[in-house]
């Protein structure tokens, strides 16, 4: 009887599906995770660059209108 439930217990595959997408969802998190660590400085370099640009830009219409 063991062997039959044995058996039964390797071939069974109903908790197949929820792994393999825990596996996906998770390798998914961890390149999202590496890709933001490797980008985070040219990141925040290109960010700081436009909000500079766009205060100048600003400061520049006051200017013009005074």
């Amino acid at each position: 009887m063991s062997a039959h439930l044995l058996k039964l217990f390797i071939e069974d595959e109903s908790g197949q599906g929820l792994t393999e997408y825990t596996a996906v969802l998770a390798f998914v998190a961890l390149m999202c995770v590496l890709i933001v660590s490797v980008l985070a400085g040219t990141l925040k370099d290109s960010i700081s660059q436009t909000f500079s640009y766009l205060g100048s830009a600003m400061t520049s219409m006051v200017s013009e209108g005074s």
